[in-house]
This record gives structure tokens, C-alpha cells and sequence, in this order.
């Protein structure tokens, strides 16, 4: 029991800075936080990237899509990873789901994948 409710700490730590830093809009600290090379894809573009660069396309997406409202709906957990999905709504209404993967062991973020949701038919 004294288990599981660790892991579940362990858990909130590694995650929760992340997820408090993205609704932030923290990109120095998101930075800081990066694998050296780590994958990120904002709506079809990028690739494995170096964690400057990665950086400089979160900031160019805070600056094109302000936050109005941000959501982590669900968090799960892999035997080399754990990762936080989100639904990301800018200020003009454009919905965006967020993808954050984290190494266990080094607590650093592995891969972004943030992705426009597509209309919905009427």
C-alpha cells in the first residue's frame, strides 16, 4: 500500500511541473526540463529536434495560440515513461490536443506533440 502511494507521488512530481509550466506558458522552464534532442510535432511539423529549437517552436506557438484554457485530462504511465494528455483552447476558440511523454528515470521531457482537433461535421 505504502508502495503504490509513493509511486503515486512519484507520479504528481515528475508530471505536475510540466503540466504547471505548459499552462504557464514557461518556456524557459519547459527548456530546462527537455531531453537534449527531443521529438516535437506542433500540428504535423517537426521531428526529433535539439531542445533550443524545440523551444523556440513552443514559444512561437504560445505567441500564435494564447492560452484561454488548458485541461489535462488523463496522465497514464509505461515501464520507461510516463505521459499527460491535454486539450489546449486558445483565445480565438481553436481547440488543441497536448501530448507530453517524461523519462521516469531522468524526469525529462522525451516528446511534445501538440495537434489542432479538427472540425467537427454539422
Amino acid at each position: 500500500m505504502i508502495y503504490i502511494l509513493l509511486m503515486l507521488i512519484l507520479q504528481v512530481s515528475i508530471l505536475t511541473p510540466v503540466q504547471s509550466a505548459f499552462y504557464r506558458g514557461d518556456v524557459g522552464f519547459l527548456e530546462k526540463k527537455m531531453e537534449p534532442d527531443i521529438t516535437i510535432v506542433i500540428n504535423g511539423e517537426g521531428g526529433k529536434r535539439p531542445a533550443q529549437q524545440a523551444a523556440l517552436m513552443l514559444k512561437k506557438f504560445f505567441e500564435a495560440h494564447p492560452l484561454k484554457d488548458l485541461k489535462w485530462v488523463h496522465s497514464g504511465t509505461s515501464p520507461n515513461t510516463e505521459y499527460t494528455i491535454g486539450k489546449y483552447i486558445d483565445t480565438n476558440g481553436l481547440q488543441f490536443r497536448v501530448f507530453i511523454v517524461v523519462g521516469k528515470e531522468t524526469g525529462r521531457i522525451k516528446q511534445i506533440r501538440i495537434s489542432e482537433y479538427e472540425a467537427e461535421a454539422q
